[in-house]
């Protein structure tokens, strides 16, 4: 009986602890944890074709590779086989299911419309119209009815202005950006006067269309590159045509000392990382720059000619710093804690590297900091820095446009302007609507899809519906 009771317990033990006994080789093993969720939820999960619960669920399953399926009425089902890991969790709560019949609205036609781009979130559309009544136009997008606003373009906006002067078509109008809050977005306008170039950036606050700040006339420069920190549009950083980059305050018309030079490009994450690309002393560089660091850490510095194809991003994923080097046909991986300019300090190099054995034309990384992807026109790969795992390449050859819809998922769209959704890893892809570019946003938790498509001049809003009605 004793024995009976300490054999029990042990068994027990062991269950809790994530072991199982598998029948299959008789043998006792660790097991795994798998996460379920899926938008929308109560949807129904299967492993390995056996159902077992609805989402939102957990299950503890035995390492090895399992097919996982959910789905729900009125959806595709969505599929992925994955290789479970003992003693991990692994999460699978970014199923995003699709409707089988696609309600597709047509919302607002915009006459003309040049340049559009959506805020985060898609609670607003700020778009450009050109031609005989130009306008910034600003669609509200937090009803199901779209409120537009629309704001008559004015030269004297501009430094070109001076009495009497008209817009002509050689000006170029475009939306560059919004802040991460959604208050204000940045439009930049190339022009030419006196048969020379020039390039305008104007800072306008959603509430108040008609008093842009320009910010070249303001501070005396000339702007190649713009990027907005924090949410009231007061501070920017620009990279100026001379190649420094430099902080500027609004309110106080203040503008730093160079923080960078010889700088080509420069992407931010969060309001306080810079990473950037360049040429300095006759060598093609590439490093990153945080704020309160005295010095950029330089991660490339070659006499390449210009022929290697270079690039950097910083981000974050569970407590850590991520930087990401791209050489050729090569992404070095780092992380740690950036605590100061050397990335000897608290970083560590993968082993792993991502390549797509020819040269990367672009990398990026998911909005959450899990997935690393490196592209160029004829395909991508990713590495989950979760799963410490590189997907196979997937084929975007006939695309003409990719981003991330949000964390797990990308947007594409096709050169015969078709809308395509498709997993971090290629996988559950599908066609969505017709779009003609543009921009395109995941909007209202989830329930909808915006896109932009035009016709014979005329861009048609479209919003498609990612929930079947009851």
């Amino acid at each position: 009986m004793v024995l009976s009771m300490l054999t029990l317990l042990a068994f027990l033990s062991f269950m809790v602890t994530g072991y199982q006994f598998n029948l299959k080789t008789r043998e006792i093993e660790q097991a795994g944890l798998v996460q379920f969720d899926s938008s929308p939820r109560d949807a129904k999960i299967s492993i390995d074709g056996v159902e077992f619960a609805n989402t939102n669920a957990k299950k503890v399953i035995l390492p090895g590779v399992h097919r996982f399926s959910i789905k729900k009425a009125g959806y595709s089902e969505w599929t992925k086989d994955l290789n479970i890991q003992p003693g991990k969790v692994t999460w699978l709560n970014y199923a995003r299911l699709v409707p089988k019949q696609k309600k597709i609205d047509g919302l607002i036609k915009l006459d003309s419309l040049t340049s559009a781009k959506f805020s985060p979130f898609g609670k607003y559309l700020a778009g450009v119209k050109s031609g005989k009544n130009s306008s910034i136009t600003l669609v509200d997008l937090s009803d199901k009815k779209p409120k537009t606003t629309n704001q008559p373009i004015s030269y004297k906006w501009l430094r070109s202005h001076s009495k009497g002067q008209k817009l002509t078509k050689t000006y170029k109008w475009s939306v560059y950006s919004w802040d991460k809050d959604a208050n204000h977005f940045l439009v930049r306008c190339s022009y030419v006067i006196n048969k020379s170039k020039r390039t305008d950036w104007l800072v306008f606050d959603k509430n108040d269309l008609e008093k842009p700040v320009n910010i070249s006339r303001l501070f005396h420069i000339n702007i190649k590159q713009a990027r907005m920190i924090g949410d009231s549009g007061n501070k920017l950083y620009v990279l100026r045509t001379n190649g420094d980059v430099n902080k500027l305050s609004i309110s106080d018309k203040t503008m730093s000392s160079p923080i960078l030079s010889g700088v080509a490009k420069f992407n931010m994450y969060g309001d306080r990382n810079i990473s950037y690309r360049g040429s300095q002393d006759g060598k093609t560089v590439a490093g990153i720059w945080r704020d309160g660091w005295s010095k950029p850490a330089v991660l490339y510095s070659e006499s390449d000619g210009g022929k290697v194809k270079v690039d950097v991003r910083i981000s974050r994923y569970f407590h850590k710093d991520t930087v990401i080097l791209s050489v050729g046909d090569l992404v070095k991986i780092w992380r740690g804690s950036l605590s100061s300019d050397s990335l000897s300090e608290g970083m560590v190099e993968y082993r792993q590297s991502l390549s797509l054995g020819r040269p990367i034309s672009k990398i990026s990384i998911s909005g959450n900091g899990r997935f690393i992807l490196a592209r160029d026109d004829r395909g991508f790969v990713t590495y989950d820095l979760e799963r410490h795992t590189a997907s196979k390449e997937v084929n975007i050859a006939g695309f003409k446009a990719i981003g991330w819809l949000d964390d797990y998922h990308l947007w594409q769209i096709t050169d015969d302007n078709w809308l395509k959704m498709q997993e971090f890893d290629g996988a559950n892809p599908h066609d969505l609507m017709q779009v003609s570019g543009f921009d395109v946003a995941l909007a209202d938790g989830g329930n909808y899809i915006y896109g932009l498509n035009s016709q014979k001049g005329v861009v048609e809003l479209k919003r498609l519906s990612m929930r079947v009605a009851n």
